[in-house]
């Protein structure tokens, strides 16, 4: 199991760290109730995410955000890379994962699209938005 870190670039310190988890797509996201660092599991097909203070550390307990468990054509993609539109929707890219040496022969990925709601600080997946 990994780590994520909180690092001072300027100092070369860990200012502070969540232990235990693999991650791989991380991205930040400014929600209704301020900004939360997002990312992916590489052991689980979901994606959680912290809030972050004013300085960018972690608070709080961490969250899951969305599941992409039982979606698109494998049902348990994990969440390569994420990214935000500007018009509030976050971006999955899911790949199929599980920690092997075998590189696939063609690249097999599939975008999930989620719209946020503001409202109630939750994403909900768009219909037919799997591609």
């Amino acid at each position: 199991m990994g780590r994520l870190y909180e690092v001072d670039a300027t100092k070369a310190t860990v200012l502070s760290q969540s232990d235990n988890l693999d991650v791989l797509g991380l991205a930040v996201f400014n929600s209704a109730k301020g900004k939360r660092l997002y990312y992916g599991l590489a052991r689980w097909p979901e994606v959680w995410s912290i809030a972050l203070d004013a300085n960018g550390s972690f608070q709080g307990q961490p969250r899951l955000e969305v599941s992409l468990a039982n979606l698109g054509s494998r049902g348990s993609d994990k969440a390569r890379k994420i990214e935000f539109t500007t018009s509030n929707q976050m971006v999955v890219h899911g790949i199929e994962f599980s920690f092997n040496l075998i590189a696939p022969t063609e690249k097999q990925e599939t975008n999930y699209s989620f719209n946020y709601d503001a409202t109630a600080d939750k994403w909900t997946l768009q219909p037919n938005q799997q591609s």
